[in-house]
C-alpha cells in the first residue's frame, strides 16, 4: 500500500500540480503584460524545480548576429533532413496503397 501511494502521489504531482503551477504563472505573466505592470519576465526564462520547490530566473542573451539560427536574416540553403541524417524523417504522413 505504501508503494502504491508513492507512485500515485508522484503521478498527481507530475500530472496535476506542476502543470497547474505553470498555468497560473503563465496567466499571471499575461495579465502583467496586458495591464502594463512592471516586472514582466521579458528577456528572461523562469525555471521551476518542482521537487525542491525552487524558482530560478535566467537572463537570456541577445541574438548573436553571427549565429545562423538566431540572427535576423532569413534562413537559406536548407539541409535536407533525410540526406543529412541518412535516415527517413518520421514527421511526414506516409500513405500506403494496396
Amino acid at each position: 500500500m505504501k508503494q502504491y501511494f508513492r507512485y500515485s502521489a508522484h503521478f498527481i504531482f507530475k500530472s496535476i500540480i506542476v502543470p497547474g503551477i505553470m498555468g497560473v504563472l503563465q496567466a499571471m505573466e499575461a495579465i502583467k503584460i496586458l495591464t502594463d505592470q512592471v516586472g514582466v519576465l521579458s528577456g528572461k526564462m523562469l525555471i521551476f524545480d518542482g521537487l525542491s520547490t525552487t524558482f530560478y530566473n535566467v537572463t537570456l542573451r541577445s541574438p548573436n548576429s553571427k549565429c545562423i539560427a538566431c540572427n535576423d536574416r532569413p534562413l537559406s540553403n536548407f539541409t535536407d533532413y533525410e540526406e543529412f541524417c541518412g535516415t527517413m524523417s518520421h514527421d511526414k504522413v506516409l500513405t500506403y496503397s494496396n
